[in-house]
């Protein structure tokens, strides 16, 4: 990641770092963090997942709000999460139906919709 330092590409680098909160330690984490709050002239972007544990959340704070998004999946609004939930699997679902040859209406929206609501 040092190597990013001013590095003159026109497109960012993207790095995924998917639950950072199961890191052994709040060391290792106050680590993680600083190396990335560290990168100042870097085309990279972060996308971070991980429960909100003050370790993580308050250095995170410290970023001013321009530079980073938070995106708390409890508040999302039902009515998105259910229209994703319904997108995905009508989506799986017809891919499903083709490899199988079922019946081009299978499984049903009433089945969709149930699905829908025992996911959520």
């Amino acid at each position: 990641m040092s190597k990013l330092e001013g590095d003159a590409s026109p497109t960012p680098h993207i790095l995924v770092v998917d639950a950072l909160d199961e890191c052994e330690g709040e060391d290792d984490i106050g680590e993680i963090l600083d190396l990335f709050l560290s990168l100042k002239k870097t085309r990279l972007r972060l996308f971070l997942t991980s429960r909100p544990e003050v370790s993580i959340r308050s250095p995170l704070s410290e970023i001013p709000t321009s530079e980073h998004l938070d995106f708390v999946l409890h508040r999302i609004e039902k009515s998105t999460v259910d229209n994703d939930i319904r997108f995905f699997l009508r989506h799986e679902l017809k891919r499903l139906a083709r490899g199988r040859s079922f019946d081009k209406d299978w499984p049903g929206e009433q089945d969709i919709d149930s699905l829908v609501r025992n996911a959520s």
